[in-house]
């Protein structure tokens, strides 16, 4: 951390050194309407940014910001200018793939209505509509935990009546990150012309760099920016930022041009304030703007299908009972030893699953119930008194054997032994005793338990009381750093009522 320090106080050194006082060159460039900015969130806070910012609109001042883009986004923004003009501004970007770089495309286009033409004696030449328009692309990608780089590329083109004229623009930032501070610089409508049929001009060019410090906590943010333009004054650009658990933000900033004069329009404060709920944010700001003009008034709509779809599926998720507390609806099936081997003989007990505890004895009813897993052959009846054996060539009938009186059975879960009472009485039968068979009713088929449905893996959680940023990583299968990179957040500091972002599964 020490080290990123150092490198961006470096780096911020090194733009104040290059960028130089524009105002000189002022009216030699052409595409002026990209120095007007866009997005109403970013103009509300004096258009300070550079250090901090993780949303699209961000990204159209430092294209290093995208980096912090945790789902794809939508982005719309009108502006009401002065002297009838107005801004249209689109745009779009997300993740490339599953990996870690991040992309967006955007859209400019102002119109400054029509002019009428006169010529050298002041004759009307006729009316002209001016317009201009501006499209972009852009790549950002992390270094290490804390720092992230963005390039972009734009190509502008503006119609001033007969005259039209068409060139390329490239973009590039960085931004880092240490404890609660942001550092970031920013290059943005360098390197390219706009080239006419009479000749080329330099686009309106400017090296910026910022700081930001935020207390998630609190959801207190400020910015401080200062940008060197090639063909204007300096400005320095303060803004700050209060945030309520992401559904309410209150900001304000102001912007003062260096050595520029006390009337001057661009320098004053700005006001405004976004409201929020699931995946859609809507931002308005104003901007007060020197004597000479009205104010400005800038609108704006950020759009998040991710966190959209994921609040719904949560909400329409049923709840699924724990399989431990439904009750069993099933038979348990039992071994089926064979009687000969003096083994216990296991039982199938058929009854209702909605009976109470199974240690109470069964009635005799009941016990009809405990039949044999398979047919078998009953033993044979020993008589209890030798003197009455039976003569060998008398064949008679057996008689049917006196009841024996059994003491009821207990009905457990656990399977005993059928214990043989020690003597029988009966009356004298054949040496040979009919083979009885038993017949197992037909299996009961249990009812189908649906399966339930896997629940899906929120997007977006909620902090409770006693929870920390370490323990929701270990929950969710990701790392702390993974969490605060998602959620743009400078330490693991987390308050209840808190809503955290999740990024895929397993990220680290």
């Amino acid at each position: 951390m020490h080290r990123i320090r150092l490198t961006c106080c470096a780096l911020l050194l090194w733009t104040v050194g290059v960028a130089h006082a524009g105002i000189d060159n002022a009216g030699t460039t052409a595409g002026n309407f990209l120095s007007v900015g866009s997005g109403a969130s970013i103009l509300s806070m004096g258009g300070a940014t550079l250090g901090s910012g993780t949303d699209l609109h961000a990204a159209a001042w430092n294209p290093a910001a995208l980096g912090y883009l945790s789902e794809t986004q939508f982005a719309v923004g009108h502006s009401a200018l002065a002297m009838e003009s107005a801004q249209e501004w689109l745009a779009a970007g997300g993740r490339l793939s599953h990996g870690a770089t991040r992309w967006s495309v955007d859209a400019l286009y102002q119109s400054e209505g029509g002019f009428e033409g006169r010529d050298a004696l002041n004759n009307s030449t006729g009316s002209f509509k001016v317009s201009n328009m501006a499209l972009g692309a852009r790549l950002a990608r992390p270094f290490g935990n804390a720092m992230h780089a963005g390039l972009g590329v734009r190509w502008v083109n503006e119609n001033l009546g007969d005259a039209k004229g068409s060139g390329l623009g490239f973009d590039a930032g960085l931004q880092a990150h240490s404890g609660p501070f942001g550092f970031g610089l920013a290059a943005r409508n360098v390197g390219g012309k706009l080239k006419y049929a009479a000749g080329s001009y330099d686009l309106p060019g400017v090296f910026g760099a910022g700081i930001s410090w935020s207390h998630p906590t609190a959801g207190v943010r400020v910015n401080l920016d200062a940008n060197f333009p090639n063909a204007y004054y300096n400005d320095v650009r303060l803004g700050a930022e209060w945030r309520w658990q992401d559904r309410l933000a209150l900001r304000a900033g102001y912007r003062k041009e260096l050595n520029a004069p006390s009337d001057e329009p661009l320098s004053g404060p700005s006001f405004g304030l976004g409201v929020g709920a699931g995946g859609m944010w809507l931002d308005y700001g104003f901007l007060v703007g020197g004597s000479e003009v009205q104010g400005q008034h800038r609108i704006g709509l950020t759009f998040r299908p991710g966190l959209l779809k994921g609040g719904l599926a949560a909400a329409a998720e049923p709840t699924v009972e724990p399989s431990h507390r439904r009750p069993p609806s099933e038979p348990v099936a039992l071994a089926d030893p064979t009687p000969s081997t003096g083994k216990p003989l296991r039982l199938t007990l058929v009854a209702d699953a909605s009976a109470g505890p199974s240690s109470r004895r069964a009635s005799e009813p009941e016990a009809r119930l405990l039949v044999a897993s398979r047919p078998v052959r009953a033993p044979k009846l020993m008589v209890s008194d030798p003197e009455r054996e039976p003569s060998a060539k008398r064949e008679s009938k057996p008689k049917q054997a006196a009841s024996v009186g059994a003491a009821p059975v207990a009905m457990t879960d656990e399977v005993a032994p059928i214990k043989q009472p020690s003597v029988v009485e009966a009356q004298p039968v054949a040496s040979r005793a009919p083979q009885v068979e038993i017949v197992r009713p037909a299996p009961v088929k249990a009812p189908e338990v649906p399966t339930p449905k896997p629940v899906a893996r929120p997007t977006v959680v909620v902090v409770k009381a006693g929870e920390t940023l370490a323990g929701l990583a270990r929950l969710y299968e990701n790392s702390v750093t993974a969490l605060m990179m998602e959620n743009n957040l400078v330490s693991d500091q987390v308050k209840p009522g808190q809503k955290l972002r999740l990024p895929p599964a397993g990220r680290r």
